[in-house]
């Protein structure tokens, strides 16, 4: 099943590029998006079937698509996206044994969101997606620094109970099914 979902988002981000090349197509935000969010699923397939390399790139493009796409304010809503993509990449980087580029993704991940809560009030009533992507990049650090990251980056916020929480719950940080060393 891995591999044919591998070939289909393999497919789907030709003709994703080829969409964003053509000069006739609609360059909107929601196909951007879409793009993205595309080769963020790319990357996780392979990372799953063990191309990280492969993976990691995968990311890196989803995450300069959204990062792009920042440059518009009407697009604050890719934040969590962002930072997402983010995450995930900190945490291949970890189990790749690169741990400083990893903290350093990580801490950036946790500056996209801590941005984004606070310029959009909106979002301190999204609690479930919020947390998730707040934690997801904190669980790339050792838990007495997570806490530390985590308590500095929503301080002040409705999430710290949630965020608290959910560092308790997962006292060994394994995220989206890449453990942390």
């Amino acid at each position: 099943q891995l591999a044919k979902a591998e070939e289909s988002l393999r497919l789907a981000i030709v003709v994703c590029d080829e969409l964003l090349a053509a000069d006739s197509a609609p360059q909107t935000a929601a196909t951007r998006h879409e793009v993205a969010a595309c080769y963020q699923a790319y990357g996780h397939v392979i990372r799953i079937n063990g191309k990280l390399d492969d993976a990691a790139a995968a990311y890196e493009q989803a995450a300069r698509i959204w990062t792009r796409m920042l440059e518009s304010p009407e697009n604050i809503q890719t934040k969590p996206s962002l930072a997402s993509t983010q995450a995930y990449l900190s945490l291949l980087l970890r189990r790749t044994g690169r741990h400083a580029e990893a903290d350093e993704l990580c801490q950036a991940a946790l500056r996209v969101q801590r941005d984004y809560v606070k310029s959009a009030p909106a979002a301190r009533t999204t609690s479930h997606r919020m947390s998730k992507a707040a934690i997801n990049p904190a669980m790339v650090l050792s838990p007495d620094r997570t806490r530390a990251v985590v308590s500095g980056a929503v301080a002040g916020d409705r999430q710290t109970g949630l965020l608290a929480d959910a560092l308790e719950e997962h006292a060994d940080p394994v995220v989206g099914g890449l453990g942390v060393d």
